[in-house]
């Protein structure tokens, strides 16, 4: 490409991605590895226990249906949790964290807090919540039908 600004987007993107691939809040035994997102996602299903639907997981998450479905059999087959359909709502799942999920959670939240804070702390308060906005702002606007075509 000619464009050196389109240039710098592309690999800072290419780079972010790479980022969020190998990036691990904590510290985890092999047989315990996963990604950045299904960590998040054993994280959310410890806040909202209980009924969750597919779409409010990938709402929340920004992530595709086959990416929810791939992520709950992992961390089930992983036996962090167990998952259920709602007998009275079959769009609603019940996931409920297994004893060795919240081992994993107690284990890893306080690491986890702490290298969030240090990464804070290097980058500062106001350049982090500048980063999550213009993060947002991004996502928002590439997010938009039609926004491929222009």
């Amino acid at each position: 490409m000619k464009n050196e600004l389109h240039n710098e987007l592309l690999r800072s993107l290419f780079m972010l991605k790479k980022f969020t691939h190998t990036f691990h809040p904590a510290t985890l035994a092999k047989e315990d590895e996963m990604n950045l997102a299904s960590f998040t996602l054993l994280y959310y299903i410890k806040e909202h226990s209980g009924d969750l639907s597919g779409e409010k997981i990938r709402n929340e998450l920004s992530v595709t249906k086959p990416a929810v479905s791939q992520m709950l059999a992992s961390l089930e087959k992983k036996g962090f949790l167990t998952r259920e359909t709602n007998k009275e709502n079959r769009r609603c799942i019940v996931l409920s964290l297994t004893e060795k999920g919240t081992n994993f959670i107690e284990k890893t939240e306080k690491e986890t807090e702490k290298r969030l804070a240090g990464i804070i702390s290097r980058f500062g308060k106001n350049e982090t919540r500048s980063l999550i906005t213009l993060i947002n702002r991004f996502l928002s606007i590439t997010g938009e039908p039609g926004i491929s075509d222009q």
